[in-house]
């Protein structure tokens, strides 16, 4: 987490201080639900990639100068909101099939 959050330092020196704390904390943030999907989705990237897209879909569109604050904080309020939604639903139904185990539970079943 903090690594990924680190990698968002840059944003405080092109975008201010507030948007750049805003961009850390959605980063870490975020990193706790991209994990979740990781691993109910099986360890594939597929849906932590998908959700990490829709964060930064964002970019495809040109936003005023004027707007461009009332924006970007409407946008950490969403990027922090949504991501956690997915912690919600249960790792049963994301999966489709019964919770996986580990090998620590079953081995310990079979004692």
């Amino acid at each position: 987490m903090p690594l990924i959050a680190a990698t968002h330092v840059p944003i405080v020196l092109t975008s201010g201080p507030v948007i750049g704390v805003g961009a850390m904390l959605v980063a870490a943030v975020t990193s706790v639900p991209l994990s979740y999907l990781y691993e109910t989705g099986g360890c594939t990237v597929w849906a932590p990639a998908v959700l990490h897209a829709a964060i930064d879909s964002f970019k495809l569109f040109l936003i005023p100068a004027t707007a461009t604050t009332t924006f970007s904080l409407l946008l950490i309020a969403v990027s922090l909101t949504v991501p956690l939604l997915c912690l919600a639903v249960p790792r049963r139904a994301l999966a489709g099939s019964p919770a996986r185990d580990d090998g620590l539970a079953a081995s310990a079943r079979r004692r």
